[in-house]
């Protein structure tokens, strides 16, 4: 299967997607740092981890203008501010519309009140999203 991870950082987007890559996973990490991703290859490549690629991806802008090709989107501590809380929830929905699993963990409880009234706002999110 192919994760999707996006975050904003690398202690973060690393953990994610090299753990996902240890456990068998192609994962696409995605950062809006070109240096973060190159920290995260060579750390791929040290660990003999395969089936790690990465991108540049901005989600403040426009949801629709993603590439989904995977099976689960994780999105990993990045609710930092809120037009990343709105682009995740947009992002989110669309996600599922098409299909793919989603996965959000946040840690950072910086923007998490506005990703979460965006995402009730958004339509299967009031159906199925809780919040823990």
């Amino acid at each position: 299967s192919i994760l999707c991870c996006v975050a904003i950082n690398l202690v973060r987007v690393g953990l994610c997607s090299l753990a996902a890559a240890f456990r068998g996973a192609t994962v696409t990490a995605t950062d809006t740092n070109p240096a973060t991703l190159q920290l995260l290859e060579l750390a791929a490549s040290r660990q003999g981890l395969s089936g790690v690629e990465t991108g540049l991806l901005d989600i403040t802008g426009r949801a629709d203008q993603v590439e989904l090709d995977c099976d689960v989107l994780v999105g990993a501590d990045c609710l930092y501010n809120k037009q990343i809380a709105k682009g995740l929830a947009r992002l989110v929905d669309r996600a599922h519309s098409e299909g793919v699993q989603v996965m959000v963990a946040d840690s950072v409880n910086i923007a998490r009140d506005e990703f979460e009234v965006e995402v009730r706002a958004e339509s299967y999110c009031r159906e199925y999203y809780q919040c823990h």
